[in-house]
């Protein structure tokens, strides 16, 4: 009884923690996207109506492969365990959600289209102003709602309150499980790992289609070559092309050997050394499995992956050393930085060159303000710093021109 009310406890101030974050990020995201899409003339694009309409037809055919991929997996899994099984059916909700999702993505980028656009044709001008106001509020909304940290914890306030309503002994810690993922989010070398799959997301993809091909190609030599190798006591496990696909891809992946070891050990139907023929064809045949697909082609994919966490843990170790050895406004380096301090008396310049003389976030905190103020208001050094942010130059920024960049003899 006291664990009952203990996690009862817990579970509520989690409850109360994840429903105060959830609200701050929306907050937060609601004003960054109410800003993002506030019209400037800089956001505009002057279009005819037939370039309009190839962006759009663009957009709604990216939905419509997302579509069919998953209206194709969904009628595969219908065939092999039918309308009535669990699985069916949550694979049918997954697949509604997702396909909704790419909907309202494909509706969001088509409605950025014509937020951004101006178009030229006067037939549709009246009718850009009028609609004008309800995209600007349909694109802030789906923005919000759609960023990284809004749906992270939408999950976890759901899974909190989940958690709170259910068995105490049984599903509530399920429930209490998946927030625990948020450490992806706090580490930065897990964040990495992270990014290294999620990155890399069409190779990956490619290669893994690729290997489904070539699974597919062995399970038709299985079917038409070794069907009575797949059959014991339990029934055959080739009986159809698509099961017997599915046992290769289910089988053939987990068994440490590959599909040879799968009908030598389970299926106990080893290799026939008297018949010297199909001796040697499952010779060949486990063996080409077990190389292409199981050494090549799943080291490939991890190949992938490595690399990628690889590239991203240098450009990380390079930003670092970077920031903490050169100066990103002035482009001067620490050892001359510092060197000029000690010979002016000034310990740790770098430090103090870098968080008061260049700072960076005080560059940014100008270049917004430059944006927010009227042009008429402008001085003389704020309207030339804006022309050049207009024209993309930054040669109004000091280079090397900071007090401690200075020679000792200046």
């Amino acid at each position: 009884m006291q664990s009952y009310w203990t996690l009862s406890g817990l579970g509520g101030v989690f409850c109360i923690l994840c429903s105060s974050l959830w609200l701050y990020n929306i907050a937060t995201e609601t004003s960054f996207s109410y800003a993002r899409q506030k019209l400037k003339p800089a956001k505009l694009r002057k279009m005819r109506m037939k370039e309009v309409r190839n962006e759009v037809w663009s957009a709604i055919g990216e939905a419509f492969y997302a579509i069919g991929g998953w209206v194709a997996v969904y009628a595969a899994i219908t065939m092999v365990y039918g309308t009535d099984d669990s699985l069916t059916y949550i694979t049918a909700v997954v697949s509604l959600a997702y396909v909704l999702y790419i909907v309202l993505l494909a509706i969001r980028k088509v409605s950025g289209i014509f937020h951004f656009s101006y178009i030229t044709d006067d037939k549709v001008k009246n009718r850009q102003v009028r609609i004008s106001n309800v995209l600007f509020w349909f694109n802030a909304i789906v923005d919000t709602l759609i960023k990284d940290n809004v749906v992270v914890f939408t999950i976890y306030t759901i899974c909190a309150f989940m958690g709170l309503s259910s068995d105490i002994s049984t599903q509530a810690y399920v429930y209490y499980g998946f927030p625990l993922l948020d450490i992806l989010a706090i580490n930065a070398r897990l964040s990495n790992i992270l990014k290294a799959v999620t990155s890399n997301l069409v190779p990956l993809g490619v290669t893994m289609a690729f290997g489904t091909i070539v699974i597919y190609l062995f399970s038709l030599i299985g079917f038409f070559r070794f069907q009575e190798l797949m059959t014991n006591d339990d029934g055959p496990q080739c009986s159809s092309m698509m099961q017997c696909y599915l046992t290769y891809i289910h089988y053939g992946l987990l068994s440490g050997g590959g599909i040879g070891d799968y009908m030598s050990g389970t299926m106990a139907h080893p290799l026939d050394y008297s018949d010297n023929v199909s001796f040697f064809e499952r010779l060949v045949y486990d063996l080409a499995f077990y190389i292409i697909i199981l050494l090549l082609l799943i080291n490939l994919i991890m190949g992938i992956i490595i690399d990628s966490f690889t590239s991203l843990r240098e450009a990380s170790e390079k930003k670092q050393e970077i920031e903490s050895s050169i100066c990103l406004v002035c482009t001067d380096t620490k050892d001359d930085i510092e060197y000029r301090g000690i010979l002016m008396g000034v310990t740790n310049s770098f430090k103090k060159h870098t968080e008061e003389e260049h700072n960076l976030w005080n560059y940014l905190f100008f270049i917004m303000y430059l944006e927010s103020k009227p042009a008429t208001d402008l001085n003389g050094t704020e309207s030339f710093v804006r022309q050049k942010l207009l024209a993309k130059e930054m040669s109004w920024i000091p280079k090397k021109k900071g007090e401690s960049t200075r020679p000792a003899d200046a």
